[in-house]
């Protein structure tokens, strides 16, 4: 399935008929998925199934990042009056209802509320509200509304995404629990994942994409490779011995 902003990385992928690799996140992704899988290739949802890559050790490895922290930023110079119109949206946006217009669309159009409170569906099958930002039937879902409140808790009950690809998604984290263990979905120090100098500003200058890209491209063979691996270690650690002294010391 073809994606114009991450083309540079295509090289890098398990890509093709057999299989794709996909590193987003789950329920409303997965059911994007399927629909751009049918609609690219004409071939039906059934056959593209996922699974969980588990490490040499039979685990699933994952870092505990998700959702630590998130920010709105508005220019010093914004006028007042867009300023203010904005904390309307904000304000909406954190309400009951409004929170759900950020995931769901338009009340009384893509999804109400029956007489219980409960959330219904009324959108028609097969219609994605929001793809790759500006694609889908709200183009800016998601992308500009700035929803202050997270959408993964209404992501698993949300009736806009179909019942068998929120079950297919509790199943693959429930997959990716049974297979984890406090080492391998280990806590982040954010002393160190936040840690910020001049050392690190010159190593994250280093186009680490291109470079591992021309590695691969360049190669003759697995042996020829981690030869230019090493090559590529050797002269890049002038750069990357500062930061790994500072982490270290941090660490300690």
């Amino acid at each position: 399935m073809p994606n114009g902003s991450d083309q540079d990385l295509d090289k890098l992928r398990v890509v093709g008929q057999a299989a794709f690799t996909y590193a987003g996140g789950q329920t409303a992704d997965e059911e994007t998925r399927h629909v751009m899988f049918e609609r690219d290739t004409g071939v039906t949802q059934d056959a593209l199934l996922l699974g969980t890559l588990l490490g040499t050790d039979g685990n699933y490895h994952q870092r505990d990042l998700i959702n630590f922290w998130g920010a709105i930023c508005f220019s010093p110079d914004i006028d007042d009056a867009v300023f203010e119109r904005w904390m309307d949206v904000l304000n909406f946006t954190s309400s009951e209802d409004g929170y759900v217009y950020t995931a769901m669309g338009l009340k009384g159009v893509d999804w109400d509320r029956d007489e219980n409170g409960e959330l219904v569906s009324l959108l028609e099958e097969g219609v994605i509200l929001a793809e790759a930002p500006g694609i889908g039937k709200y183009p800016s879902l998601g992308h500009v509304l700035g929803s202050v409140i997270l959408w993964d808790d209404l992501a698993l009950s949300n009736p806009n995404i179909g019942k068998a690809h929120r079950d297919a998604s509790r199943a693959l984290y429930m997959t990716r629990y049974e297979h984890s263990t406090p080492e391998t979905f280990a806590a982040v120090d954010w002393d160190l994942w936040m840690h910020f100098s001049p050392a690190m500003r010159t190593a994250r200058g280093i186009d680490y994409r291109s470079d591992y890209a021309n590695l691969i491209t360049t190669a003759t063979s697995e042996d020829h490779l981690v030869e230019l691996y090493n090559q590529w270690i050797a002269e890049r650690m002038p750069v990357i011995s500062p930061v790994l002294h500072e982490l270290n010391a941090l660490g300690n």
